[in-house]
């Protein structure tokens, strides 16, 4: 299936020396996610069982929402803290869209939903690096686009994104309102859970308008294995978004609002991670707001390729 021409001429190719690392030779065991990643030819075929790393290179969305503005530049630095680590399976072949940019976040977020429909359609797992929240609705967008019946959204995040969608269009706080909407309009309701949620993060309005919605809601100590087994088993397919302001500052600076007493990246927040990647339905994985310019020591760059590592790995390489 090729790529329509609208998305073709706004996919911004990855920079080659990103996907650049050390080489400790060209055996299959010893090979690193450099040596495997390669650019997708816009009309080549993607295999079933593969990987699809798909930018969205926009911030904008985060600026109308009064965020600090930098996550433009997270796909790249994702890329380049992904490329060293090792490869997760002999087998496993992972491929490069590029990047999604503009400055209507509409019509990016339409972009991105094209991609990933695109994606699981041909049965590979897109992953989505970003690049500002609203990213999440262009993902969940795309898994509904390619499936049938319930779509879930599962939501690693400290605020709600619930925020009504302003007069001049969406923001990063509005994924969830869109992608409730979207449901409304096809006469049902969307099935949402959030892990994470701040108490400080979110207005009291905001969470009367999360439990109107029906939205099930999590703090941090949730963030453990088999937490959402129940939330799953209401679905037929979910879009997995981790914002990365769920984790605590000292884990995760880079990030546009930094959370104080955020989730702490340890054995039982790996084991969450990798129990929902390794689901057969869980259809797209998003990773959202990484500010470079923000980021301390690459710490939080380094995080979420971890989480994107632990996430390939469990649904395909399967390492205890």
């Amino acid at each position: 299936m090729s790529v329509p021409e609208p998305i073709r001429a706004a996919l911004r190719p990855a920079i080659p020396g990103l996907w650049t690392g050390r080489v400790d030779g060209d055996e299959l065991a010893v090979r690193r996610f450099h040596q495997v990643v390669r650019p997708l030819g816009a009309d080549e075929a993607m295999p079933a069982g593969s990987v699809a790393f798909i930018g969205y290179a926009c911030d904008e969305g985060v600026r109308r929402n009064r965020g600090r503005p930098g996550a433009a530049a997270g796909p790249d630095a994702l890329r380049s803290a992904l490329a060293g680590l090792p490869t997760v399976s002999d087998s496993l072949q992972m491929f490069d869209f590029g990047d999604v940019a503009g400055e209507d976040v509409a019509e990016t977020q339409e972009l991105l939903a094209r991609l990933v429909a695109r994606a699981v359609r041909a049965g590979a797992l897109p992953v989505v690096l970003g690049g500002g929240h609203d990213l999440a609705f262009g993902s969940w967008l795309g898994v509904r686009r390619a499936h049938e019946g319930v779509v879930g959204a599962i939501n690693l995040d400290a605020h709600l994104d619930l925020r009504p969608v302003p007069a001049d269009g969406p923001n990063s706080g509005t994924s969830y309102s869109q992608a409730s909407d979207e449901c409304v309009a096809r006469g049902g309701r969307l099935h949402y859970t959030i892990v994470g949620i701040q108490p400080t993060g979110n207005t009291r309005g905001l969470l009367e308008r999360a439990r109107s919605l029906g939205v099930e809601m999590h703090g941090r100590g949730r963030c453990v294995a088999g937490a959402l087994d129940a939330f799953l088993a209401g679905t037929d397919t979910v879009a997995f978004s981790i914002d990365l302001d769920a984790f605590s500052a000292a884990a995760a600076p880079g990030v546009s609002a930094p959370t104080a007493l955020g989730i702490v990246p340890d054995e039982h927040a790996v084991a969450f991670v990798r129990g929902l990647a390794a689901d057969p339905r869980i259809a797209a994985i998003d990773l959202a707001e990484l500010n470079p310019s923000l980021d301390l020591d690459g710490r939080t760059a380094r995080l979420g390729a971890s989480l994107v590592w632990h996430a390939v790995d469990a649904r395909f390489g399967g390492r205890p």
